[in-house]
């Protein structure tokens, strides 16, 4: 019986009990996946994960993306990476870990209100994306439905502080490079 499991933990809404699988999956040119290149399960003992032999401790998502960052590197030296995650993984820490570490990211953006300079002038990242020139990129059909897709393209610097932690009282905001 799956409850019976004695070493589950809270997920999702926090009301139900599982595990939390962690992937860092390598597709080929065309999407597809060729395979993991680095898999972690928390459970309560900890992460149990292809990167070490004994569990390693879960302080959050955003660590163990940088330990799986920090792997394919290893792994796949010499390749050109781009790492593709949602919007629970922007956060400025992770922005300037991929920087530091000449590592590519497309990462869908969650707060928008966010401080940011574009062209030399402080703005938020909202007030510029509201501005951007869109292209026609084609359309994208989901669930028997057709959507017109757009593109747009910009650069900005990410001059604020980071906030991983300082919900949960762990971490203060900590400042860091453009």
């Amino acid at each position: 019986q799956h409850q019976a499991k004695e070493d589950l933990i809270q997920v999702g809404n926090e009301r139900g009990y599982g595990y939390d699988l962690y992937t860092a999956l390598v597709p080929n040119e065309q999407g597809m996946p060729l395979g993991p290149v680095v898999q972690e399960l928390r459970t309560t003992q900890g992460c149990l994960s292809s990167e070490s032999e004994q569990p390693l401790p879960f302080v959050d998502h955003l660590g163990q993306t940088e330990r799986g960052i920090r792997a394919t590197q290893r792994i796949l030296p010499g390749r050109s990476r781009v790492h593709v995650m949602d919007r629970e993984f922007d956060d400025l820490q992770l922005h300037r870990f991929n920087r530091e570490h000449d590592e590519r990211s497309i990462i869908r953006c969650q707060h928008l209100d966010r401080k940011v300079e574009h062209r030399g002038q402080p703005t938020t990242l909202e007030r510029v994306v509201s501005k951007l020139a869109l292209a026609n990129a084609g359309q994208v059909i989901r669930e028997g439905k057709t959507y017109d897709m757009f593109v747009g393209e910009t650069e900005v610097v990410f001059t604020g502080k980071s906030y991983r932690g300082v919900a949960r009282k762990r971490n203060p905001a900590t400042a860091g490079a453009p």
